[in-house]
This record gives structure tokens, sequence and C-alpha cells, in this order.
């Protein structure tokens, strides 16, 4: 927050006037920047966090406040030597680098080699959902430096699974800094953006071996999601995380 007031003046609002002009015409990119964003910041923390200041790298983005990995390192690309984490098995489907890449040659033209990617993937995470409200929902601290290693090795091991129980996923978010606060933050952040049902077939078919559901599903749920998501699972099926309501980030999740 007005880290580049003098540096680059008009950083924040070429971001958020790029990013909001990108959702009114495609809105379900606001639920994939944020992704991209979260993707970034959970890994490569434990790398970062022995010299980085917390002040300078907090977040304040829905449970984000306290991880050091917001580095940009989910941008880099692979090389001959080494597998970067954007082609790591969780990070394969994620989606708007082409956003982040256009920001960046805006800003490069206004005030070359200052803003960090970093700041950037912060900032439009934040613009992307604010877009909704149409006034900037939280404040954003920048400072970030981009962070120049990427292992595809990291994202696989750190970024929790989709299959991952609850008390799993506790586990991992203490492991990062993280409380239950922070897991129920990050949890609700799914009231935006779309599944497919390859990742939820395993709670709607022979769950406990006897061809059932979940039982912690509601049953009218689980009976839905199994119309939407016949046994023998299309890949490509859509499935909204909170339904009828993919599109707006609210508390309906």
């Amino acid at each position: 927050m007005k880290y580049y007031h003098k540096s680059c003046p008009l950083a924040e609002t070429i971001v958020k006037n790029t990013i909001w002009s990108k959702v009114e015409a495609n809105p379900s990119l606001a639920a994939k920047l944020l992704r991209l964003h979260y993707h970034d910041c959970f890994v490569r923390q434990a790398a970062k966090s022995s010299h980085v200041s917390r002040f300078c790298q907090i977040t304040y983005n829905l449970g984000l406040a306290h991880l050091w990995g917001c580095d940009a390192s989910i941008l880099l690309d692979s090389n001959q030597n080494n597998t970067v984490e954007k082609l790591a098995p969780p990070n394969r489907f994620l989606a708007g680098y082409d956003v982040i890449d256009e920001i960046k040659m805006a800003l490069e033209e206004e005030c070359p080699r200052i803003v960090s990617c970093a700041d950037i993937l912060t900032l439009a995470a934040r613009d992307a959902i604010s877009h909704q409200f149409q006034r900037l929902m939280w404040q954003v601290f920048t400072w970030r430096k981009d962070g120049k290693v990427s292992l595809a090795s990291e994202a696989t091991a750190n970024l929790p699974s989709a299959s991952a129980n609850f008390t799993t996923l506790l586990k991992i978010f203490a492991n990062n800094g993280l409380d239950l606060s922070d897991l129920a933050a990050l949890s609700g952040a799914h009231t935006i953006g779309v599944s497919h049902c390859t990742l939820v077939a395993r709670r709607l078919y022979n769950f406990t071996g006897k061809g059932d559901s979940d039982p912690s599903l509601n049953i009218e749920y689980a009976n839905k999601l199994r119309t939407i998501c016949p046994n023998l699972i299309n890949s490509s099926t859509i499935l909204e995380m909170d339904p009828e309501s993919s599109l707006s980030f609210d508390s309906h999740y």
C-alpha cells in the first residue's frame, strides 16, 4: 500500500483498471486470478520466512496474511535443468497468466523495472474480487520481491490436495503458520469459481465400499451431484462450487 507512491504512482490504478476491464468481459476470471495467487503463496514459505519481514509480506488476502511465499514464483518458466511450479500436477489447470503478463508490460512502459510481479499478482487477486462490489475490498501492502526459485516438487509437496480431509488440512495449514480461522477463510473463498466432477467423484460413489456417497454430505445435495456427475465421470463436466452463485463472491458457500 503506497510503496510505489513516488516511484510509480499509477501502479495500482493500472492494475485495477486492467483487471476490472478483464473481469467485466469475463466474470469467471475473478476466481482464476484468486486461485493463481493462492497457489503462488502456499509454496516456498519455509525458504523465505527466516529472512523476510512479516510486515512487508502481509497480504490481508482471505487468510493469506501470514504467508511469505507470495513471490510470483508460480510465473517462472522451466529451463533444461528445472521443472517449475506451474507445471506441477496441482497447477496445470491454473489460468490468468496472460492477464498478469499484460499488466506487467503496461507497467514496464509506465515505470520500467519498478513494480514486482509478486505485487502485481497480489493486487490482481484483490482487484478481481473487488470488481463485483466496485470498490477495493481490502488493503494490500506492497513491497514484495520476486522469487528466483520455482520447483515443481515443492508445489506438489506443499499445496493441499483436493482430497485432503479436515484433519489433514488443519495440519498443513498449521505447518505454514496458519490457524483454523485462516482455513475457514480460505475454504470460504470457494464461494466463487467452479470445479470438475472428477474431484468430487470419490465422495459420490462407493465412498465406504458399499456403493454409497459420503454420509457427511446432505442427501439431497449428494443426489443432485450424482445427477450432474454420473458414475462414468466426464472430466470436462463443470461443477459450481457454490450452486447457482459461482460468479458471486458472497457468504453462501
